[in-house]
């Protein structure tokens, strides 16, 4: 078990977003509505851990926990989930992960 103590099932992933940005380059600070709406950041986040059926019938290298990884602006969008931790999480389907970031 992972820390945040939230278990994805079936073909479910757990994300850790990244965090909207609190100011900007010039360093105005941006109001939390306009970080929500405006997606800022919630784009790209961090596989926490996979569900057992995840990427059961992709064809290449699949992602694992650790990778970071593009996914759709909208995944995820009504399951935001306190952990353990207190941080927001995710929970999207393995089908919304568009890309692995290599870093």
């Amino acid at each position: 078990m992972n820390a945040t103590g939230i278990r994805p099932q079936s073909s479910r992933i757990l994300i850790e977003p990244n965090r909207a940005d609190e100011k900007t380059e010039g360093g105005l600070f941006l109001p939390t509505e306009v970080q929500t709406k405006d997606g800022h950041a919630q784009t790209k986040g961090r596989i926490v851990e996979l569900g057992p059926e995840a990427f059961d019938d992709y064809g290449g290298e699949a992602p694992k926990a650790g990778d970071m990884v593009y996914f759709n602006r909208y995944a995820g969008a009504n399951t935001t989930i306190k952990g353990n931790d207190d941080l927001d999480y995710w929970i999207i389907i393995d089908g919304d992960i568009l890309a692995t970031i290599e870093e």
